[in-house]
């Protein structure tokens, strides 16, 4: 965040955070209560089942949140830039925490150590290249999100 705050102009990273507020409520409404619960009722001989059940209570959350970012700009709250931004900050988000549980659930304990080291640098280096790119706080809101995504791969790849 210090690095973000010297790159970026004041309304650029005033606009971030406000964006990256959003995406972490709406991460925290539609998507990461049902993956906790998931996870409370994990057993491994039931995995497979419950997996597919995931991805599509997920799936199902995912199209409500895409809803909901087309009434906000249908409304003239979100132009398409800003939704991209939050729509790709809220996959990485499901992503990750996901891939990271699911680590956990299995006791990857190397994967899901690298998928969160991983998390911080990925985040840094691309967030602070969006913002030499352009000053946009949806491109840094991408970059932040699709960090995210690439750091599951630790846990997803192995």
């Amino acid at each position: 965040m210090a690095v973000f705050t010297r790159l970026a102009e004041p309304v650029v990273f005033g606009d971030y955070l406000i964006g990256f507020a959003a995406a972490f409520i709406v991460f925290g409404g539609l998507f990461q209560w049902l993956m906790h619960a998931h996870f409370g009722v994990f057993k491994p001989d039931h995995a497979a089942r419950l997996a597919g059940a995931l991805l599509v209570t997920l799936g199902a959350a995912g199209a409500l949140g895409l809803l909901g970012l087309g009434v906000a700009m249908a409304a003239g709250r979100l132009g398409g830039l800003e939704a991209l931004g939050l729509a790709l900050l809220v996959l990485g988000f499901v992503i990750h925490v996901g891939a990271v549980e699911v680590g956990r659930a299995h006791l990857l304990v190397n994967e899901v150590t690298a998928a969160g080291l991983l998390r911080g640098v990925l985040m840094l280096a691309m967030g602070t290249l969006a913002l030499l790119v352009a000053q946009s706080a949806p491109l840094l809101l991408a970059a932040v999100g699709l960090a995210q995504a690439l750091a599951a791969w630790p846990v997803l790849g192995g």
